[in-house]
């Protein structure tokens, strides 16, 4: 190894530790600043990562025994924090350690692997050096949208980690030279990909699309069109999709038969807003950010036009596009769902600066973008995440992304306390059901138990707060309700979609706060609660059993709006 070289090694081992040192500082300073009640994907897999971990401490072959389970039944399975494990017995169960696993365990690797992919990638006739790694490390790391979900506590980024695995095997050798063992290895971290989180899929099935698109391209490039030069390709590609396909329905059977007859885009239909295309990407716009948004069309343009990075490039591009078309058919994008097209924007950032680098020809001068490119991306992370920072730098506002995502932090803590404390004094120690009717971030069934936790309440206590429908299409009408002798009401009533979907939340508060139908069997307690954002509590006692008119109108009600649905909405009475 010769001494450049070798200083260019070493330098950038020295990058390396610091982006690490960055990683864990930035998340020790976020999540020390929150004071929050986490729920729903907020905390769902926290709550595993806490409960996995239990098991994994007395009883290893029970935990992969649950791991498998949930890996054939269940949307939210237990596999991204099963790699978690070793942080989490390591360094505890609390929800500072559970976003550090995250980051340690996915965010650093796949920044670790970004940049490994933009050297091999971008750098002409792949030389080494500092220059190429470290504009990966960076591109990557100071994307606000790498960090915006992995702060909420979704492990979704678990998925990044294979992509630029795949990614890098395709960048390694072209597809149709490819021999037998990377193939398979290709099939099983599609497998892996899709596992990890169902929506993933969308992913896996743009990849054959991109590849055979981009592979077409290249070889009618070379060799014109003759479908038996095609053929060795196609094959190698219908093997890779078999045994991507084949593993899943080995590993999650039952899963991928719940996929094949689920219609996703009806029961999340509450969850797409968006009527157009061009909606859609004024959404991915506005989040990306007008520099984002334009390094990402330039640095792609730039990476087709070169012919060594024409490849990846022409792939990444197709399979973007062909995401976007098949997710927004679904549903709208969320931040978690952006780690579809992460990988693009990240690497279309590195081509953009590493285009606009060669044609520097003086060190000082590359060094000058190169810190002018950091402090930009910079200005524009701490925008994100720092409150008031966006303020100061508003003139560049303008191409910043308009998503904001500060520490969270509740100033509602003690009148929470103060409305599970009225609520457990006034029951007695029965099993009546305690049923919350309100679906928002500043109340839910889920805020409620999660602080009846966070408080130490009795474990008994805690259980006795029944799980509420909140999507009508999805959950139907919640028989808890009808057994519970406790319900929360809010004023206004509390939604988080649109209230046309969450009737379930809708016409039972109207109900029960008018006192009519099913409400004429409550009484509300004296005591009222204010919770943040003027949000008004009340309690409202069961007296006497419902009417059974009154139980046959309610569910008029709901089959007036989904004559179709009887099966979710038909009321048994307990």
């Amino acid at each position: 190894m010769g001494n450049n070289e070798g200083r260019a090694t070493r330098g950038l081992m020295v990058f390396y530790c610091a982006a690490f040192v960055f990683v864990n500082a930035f998340v020790y300073n976020f999540i020390s600043r929150e004071r929050y009640i986490y729920f729903w994907d907020y905390a769902n897999y926290w709550e595993k990562y806490q409960q996995l971990g239990d098991v994994m401490l007395h009883s290893p072959g029970q935990a992969f025994a649950a791991v498998w389970q949930s890996l054939r039944h269940e949307d939210y399975n237990l596999l991204p924090v099963l790699f978690l494990m070793p942080f989490r017995i390591l360094f505890g169960d609390s929800r500072l350690a559970y976003i550090l696993a995250i980051a340690n365990v996915y965010v650093f690797p796949s920044a670790i692997l970004c940049s490994v992919l933009v050297a091999r990638v971008l750098s002409p006739g792949g030389r080494k050096g500092f220059l190429y790694p470290a504009m990966g490390l960076l591109a990557f790391l100071l994307l606000p949208q790498v960090w915006v979900p992995v702060l909420f506590g979704y492990p979704d980024i678990a998925g990044v980690v294979v992509i630029l695995l795949i990614l890098s095997q395709l960048a390694a050798v072209p597809f149709e030279t490819m021999r037998l063992g990377a193939l398979l290895r290709l099939g099983l971290l599609l497998c892996i990909l899709v596992l990890l989180r169902r929506w993933y899929a969308y992913w896996a099935v743009s990849f054959f699309i991109a590849l055979a698109a981009e592979r077409s391209a290249a070889l009618y490039r070379r060799q014109g069109f003759d479908v038996r030069k095609y053929i060795p390709a196609a094959r190698k590609g219908i093997l890779v999709g078999a045994v991507s396909l084949a593993l899943f329905f080995l590993l999650a059977g039952p899963q991928a038969v719940t996929m094949i007859r689920t219609n996703y885009a009806d029961i999340y239909s509450a969850y797409k807003t968006s009527r157009s295309l061009g909606e859609v990407a004024r959404t991915l716009y506005d989040y990306a950010g007008a520099l984002l948004s334009v390094s990402l069309v330039l640095g792609m343009t730039a990476g087709m036009i070169r012919e060594h990075t024409r490849p990846l490039f022409i792939f990444l591009a197709v399979q973007s596009v062909t995401v976007i078309l098949l997710f927004a058919r679904v549903q709208d994008f969320n931040t978690h769902h952006f780690y579809l097209l992460i990988i693009p924007m990240a690497l279309s950032v590195a081509m953009l600066l590493s285009a606009v680098l060669e044609r520097i020809k003086y060190i000082p001068g590359r060094i000058l973008v190169l810190a002018g490119f950091s402090m930009v991306m910079t200005v524009q992370f701490v925008a994100v995440f720092v409150p008031d920072v966006a303020a100061r730098y508003h003139a560049a506002g303008v191409l910043m992304s308009t998503f904001r995502h500060y520490p969270m932090v509740r100033n509602d803590l003690a009148e929470m306390h103060r409305l599970l404390d009225t609520v457990r004094k006034g029951s007695d120690e029965g099993e009546e059901g305690i049923y919350v009717v309100a679906s928002s971030t500043i109340l839910s069934d889920d805020i409620l138990k999660n602080a009846c936790r966070a408080f130490q309440y009795p474990a008994r206590f805690c259980g006795r707060i029944s799980h509420a429908s909140h999507v009508d299409k999805r959950d139907g009408f919640p028989e808890e309700f009808l057994s519970a002798r406790y319900v929360l009401v809010a004023e206004p009533v509390q939604y988080h979609l649109a209230p046309e979907s969450q009737r379930v939340v809708g016409i039972l508060a109207d109900e029960v706060a008018g006192g009519k139908g099913i409400g004429a069997s409550f009484d509300r307690l004296p005591d009222a609660f204010t919770l943040d954002n003027n949000v008004h509590v009340h309690i409202y006692r069961k007296r006497e059993p419902f009417a059974g008119g009154a139980l046959r109108d309610l569910e008029r009600r709901f089959l007036e709006y989904y004559p179709d649905r009887k099966d979710i909405f038909a009321i048994r009475p307990r």
